[in-house]
């Protein structure tokens, strides 16, 4: 027996996970997740989504929602163990969002079942002296998983089409000719980025990007800030309890989040990126 939501119930009634079968979960959660996917990156607007929706799991449905979640991990152990046998295939997970969203946090529960041994997470902050002396994308290739792996990105190459485009003096630090820093090239970048990311796809790299989108702050709902615009890409919008950080504090991109947070107010330059979407088919 079934309940509104397509979830099986026991016989004392409550809905359960645990008895589906895996593949039918798996099924389920694909349907899920395609609530949460944006297909169209030219029209799609984060003000458009909810940060409170949770779908049908409502606050009584929170053991449920528990299960699912760690119905989840096994499924995704089982997974990783077909990928790794297979060795043909690799899959990178690209996490983005606002400081103190809930990105370290996400991956931990969700990734918690994954084998170590075949799955890394490297996480980007302020570029190096010597990633400084490369191109924007190299510090990210550098890192991507081999076949058979997962590589998980907290933070990516995204962060040069944002903080690097409302800083003007980190963009100043990678040394670029003085002709190329021309007002075409936030453009440019996000063509070579979508030319990334098809060449991933085209060598059996399966990419997958999320943005958590954090409710109640200030700047959630500006659509300067989505820059990941992502065609066939998954939006977590859930509401996230993880506060701001304190005034004074340093993000993990080195870019200082005190009063002027936020100098997010800044990002109101980004609503240029409306002209822009990363929509591969990666």
């Amino acid at each position: 027996m079934k309940d509104g939501a397509g979830r099986k119930r026991n016989a004392k009634g409550p809905p359960t996970i645990s008895a589906m079968k895996m593949d039918e979960f798996v099924g389920r959660a694909r349907e899920l997740a395609h609530r949460y996917r944006i297909k169209d990156g030219e029209r799609f607007r984060l003000s458009d989504v909810d940060p409170d929706d949770t779908a049908w799991l409502k606050d009584a449905d929170k053991p449920l929602a528990q299960e699912a979640l760690q119905r989840g991990v096994e499924a995704l152990a089982s997974l990783q163990d077909r990928l790794y046998a297979q060795d043909r295939c690799s899959v990178l997970l690209i996490f983005q969002a606002m400081d103190a969203a809930g990105k370290d946090s996400a991956i931990k529960h969700v990734m918690s079942g994954i084998n170590p041994q075949g799955c890394q997470v490297v996480s980007f902050k302020a570029p190096s002296a010597e990633e400084l002396d490369h191109d924007f994308l190299w510090r990210c290739a550098r890192h991507l998983p081999e076949r058979g792996r997962i590589g998980i990105f907290n933070r990516s190459y995204y962060e040069e089409v944002l903080v690097v485009r409302v800083h003007p003096d980190l963009l100043a630090k990678e040394r670029l000719p003085e002709k190329l820093v021309a007002r075409d090239i936030w453009k440019k970048r996000f063509r070579d980025i979508r030319t990334f990311e098809r060449y991933l796809a085209g060598n059996g790299t399966v990419v997958r990007k999320f943005f958590l989108n954090f409710a109640g702050a200030p700047f959630a709902n500006d659509p300067a800030y989505v820059l990941l615009r992502f065609s066939k890409t998954v939006l977590f919008a859930g509401s996230l309890p993880s506060p701001l950080l304190s005034a004074g504090i340093l993000s993990d991109d080195g870019v200082k989040t005190g009063g002027s947070r936020p100098q997010w107010n800044d990002l109101a330059a980004i609503r240029a990126a409306r002209g822009m979407r990363s929509d591969t088919d990666a």
